[in-house]
């Protein structure tokens, strides 16, 4: 009890940070219309079919396969629906009613919102020189628009970057204390908990085991503790998720992954004119990956779309307020350069190989969304991209935070100053996103 009552006084800052975003994230989660929540009619048909039926969905049930696409999402991981599942059985003790019910399965996404912020303070703990930093860390990812959007309804987006978030910190806290027991153990659930929920964050799990490889050579930790240490990632890992893939290589004939067995109902329940092989995509036209990527809209709508975009990219930023984000992000992006070649010192140190694995998990997710686009389906999104979210804010305020120190240097303004000005300009950013593209979509009934 000493130690937990100590704990949270040395985190209470953190703490109330997180509960006032969750009361936020909480209250806009019911007012926000479901039509206007990419996917969520979909992914809502798992915990409503789980709840309903008490058993896991195959993915082929007609009760949940979607009548245009002819597939459901029961075939891939959808952890954050059986989270929502659990929420939902503790509202139907009260209630039945529709409304609330979607209300309590959207709490998935809020929690991992609200979450995400906390796990980001603590990174930054380990991280940052300056407490301001840290809080500038978490309020770039947090307040994100599009990632405030994601954490509204329930999608498998927000709980994706809260694993990831997990991920860097078990990364961090493996390297300062040579891979104690206790962080591998961390580093395997949190592995396991991003394996159940979205493939465009799976960088971070090919990026864990660089980490894990090139860190203890650098330490020179001897073989047989290698060994042992990765072999107990590797089982938490497995614990975790690997019930998943085993019970989907089962029923799908050896296809763990789902993707291959989707694509397969779909051609046969989909709507004539909808199944992959009768889509026109830009790889059966023969027009070229480079013409695709930069002779359309697809870049500048990824990144836009990544900052900010509401309803079926409806509404989506531009003009001036998107130049503005650009600018804060490549600003940021640039100082970072520039400080870790003139050997910023940081509280954790930046070594190349957990820079070119920050670098690694920017990158993975964009050559799986620019390949899905090409040959599956043209969809430029930034919720595609989402996860690059974590390595590109700790980026920005690697950079401000050395943008800060320079300033503080030349002209005498104290680095503090600097960076509660780079926050309060952040938070008005985002209160002006959210009131033009986040409200427009709210209403009295949500379904």
């Amino acid at each position: 009890m000493k130690k937990l009552k100590q704990c949270i006084n040395q985190n209470k800052n953190y703490i109330l940070g997180t509960i006032v975003l969750f009361l936020f994230l909480f209250y806009c989660s019911t007012k926000l219309c479901m039509n206007v929540a990419p996917d969520e009619y979909m992914r809502y048909d798992i915990p409503l079919f789980i709840y309903h039926h008490s058993y896991l969905p195959q993915g082929n049930e007609k009760e949940i396969l979607n009548a245009i696409w002819g597939f459901s999402y029961g075939f891939t991981p959808y952890l954050p629906s059986l989270i929502s599942v659990f929420f939902m059985k503790i509202a139907s003790i009260f209630t039945t009613n529709t409304v609330h019910l979607l209300i309590a399965a959207r709490l998935t996404s809020v929690f991992a919102g609200a979450l995400t912020f906390f796990v980001c303070c603590k990174i930054g703990e380990e991280i940052f020189n300056h407490r301001l930093t840290i809080y500038l860390f978490s309020i770039f990812v947090s307040l994100l628009p599009q990632f405030m959007y994601l954490s509204l309804y329930l999608n498998n987006d927000s709980f994706s970057i809260f694993t990831t978030a997990l991920i860097v910190y078990g990364w961090i806290k493996g390297i300062k204390t040579n891979w104690h027991y206790k962080w591998c153990i961390f580093l395997g659930i949190s592995i396991g908990l991003c394996a159940l929920t979205y493939y465009n964050a799976y960088g971070f799990i090919l990026c864990s085991i660089i980490i894990y490889f090139v860190s203890c050579y650098k330490k020179k930790i001897d073989l047989k503790t290698f060994l042992k240490k990765g072999m107990l990632i590797a089982i938490f890992a497995f614990i975790v998720a690997g019930w998943f893939f085993i019970r989907n290589a089962m029923i799908h004939n050896g296809d763990f992954l789902g993707m291959n067995s989707m694509y397969a109902c779909g051609e046969k329940y989909a709507k004539q004119g909808y199944q992959l092989s009768q889509r026109s995509t830009y790889q059966n036209q023969g027009i070229s990956l480079f013409s695709m990527i930069f002779g359309t809209d697809w870049l500048m709508t990824t990144i836009k779309s990544f900052i900010c975009a509401t309803g079926y990219m409806q509404n989506i930023i531009s003009g001036k307020r998107f130049y503005l984000y650009l600018m804060i992000i490549l600003l940021g992006i640039i100082m970072m350069v520039i400080a870790l070649k003139r050997k910023c010192q940081l509280r954790f140190k930046f070594e190349n190989y957990f820079v070119i694995s920050l670098i690694l998990c920017i990158l993975i997710p964009f050559i799986l969304s620019i390949k899905y686009s090409y040959s599956i389906d043209y969809q430029p999104q930034g919720r595609y991209v989402m996860s690059i979210l974590i390595p590109i804010a700790l980026f920005m305020s690697v950079g401000y935070e050395y943008l800060s120190k320079l300033i503080e240097d030349k002209y005498k303004i104290k680095m503090k100053y600097s960076e509660l000005a780079m926050i309060i300009i952040y938070i008005l950013l985002f209160i002006i996103c959210y009131i033009s593209y986040v409200v427009v979509c709210f209403g009295d009934k949500i379904i």
